[in-house]
């Protein structure tokens, strides 16, 4: 079975930091036992002397849990009215009797209902609403919408583009993109605008990460993206990083321009 540390935090995501005194360190491992349309789902009981009860949050898709059940002081939940045909995705979260709450569980997936579960894959897309823009080094708000913060939107029609009513910036061009906190980035995925239009396609890139947006040190992953609409993933090994930097070095027809749809974050779970 999967683990995965869980330390208090609050609602807001920042840390308890009245806590610390505690040696709350827990982990949980998650196992799932289908049948027909009901999940049993049960968990190892955390170590912490503070702990009041646990939540069990899931849905349909990777991370983002639509239902959620207070389990209260136990280690096995019941999740009834399941559809059969459907994959869960599966996490708990702790919390004490100061109604403060532990970070998720690793997240485990029901595949349907054959009777098996597995954990989901290591690496996960950040949702969009959890990052948020940084600064990019050019865009276009005159000529169309190709403001920055719509390559981190999670709607694939709009796009970031770089300026070209008035001015035509040449390469390099960046984004930078905050995370929201500290977190295990291994991967990312860049997709081009999806208008049918190529302009901006990024070719050559560079992809640098770093904790505070100032120490960037060497590149984590580069390469040149083909000539393509299809989303383009990349994967490295796993560094600790709160922001994220794009460099677009050249486009795929040789304009000076850069666009993108969709830029992911990929973080190890």
């Amino acid at each position: 079975m999967l683990r995965r540390s869980l330390n208090w935090r609050n609602q807001g995501g920042r840390s308890v930091y009245c806590l610390t005194f505690m040696v709350v360190l827990m982990y949980c491992w998650l196992a799932v036992e289908s049948m027909a349309a009901t999940a049993v789902v049960t968990w190892d009981r955390s170590a912490g002397s503070d702990v009041a009860g646990y939540v069990v949050y899931y849905g349909t898709y990777p991370r983002q849990y639509d239902c959620e059940v207070d389990c209260g002081d136990v280690t096995e939940c019941e999740l009834f009215s399941l559809d059969d045909q459907e994959t869960y995705y599966i996490a708990v979260r702790a919390y004490n009797w100061a109604g403060e709450f532990s970070n998720y569980s690793n997240e485990v997936v029901l595949n349907g209902f054959n009777g098996s579960s597995d954990p989901v894959a290591d690496a996960l897309p950040i949702p969009s609403f959890e990052m948020s823009l940084v600064r990019v080094d050019s865009e276009e708000l005159h000529g169309e919408d190709g403001q920055g913060e719509n390559a981190i939107d999670g709607d694939p029609s709009t796009f970031w583009h770089t300026e070209w009513y008035y001015a035509d910036p040449v390469h390099p061009h960046e984004i930078v993109i905050d995370l929201g906190y500290e977190r295990q980035v291994c991967g990312f995925s860049y997709l081009p605008r999806q208008d049918g239009c190529y302009n901006g396609g990024i070719a050559a890139y560079e992809l640098y990460v770093s904790t505070d947006d100032h120490n960037w040190g060497n590149p984590v992953a580069t390469g040149v993206f083909p000539s393509t609409r299809d989303k383009q993933e990349v994967s490295f090994n796993a560094r600790l990083a709160r922001y994220v930097r794009l460099v677009a070095l050249s486009e795929v027809a040789g304009h000076a321009w850069t666009s993108a749809a969709e830029i992911e974050v990929m973080e190890l779970w």
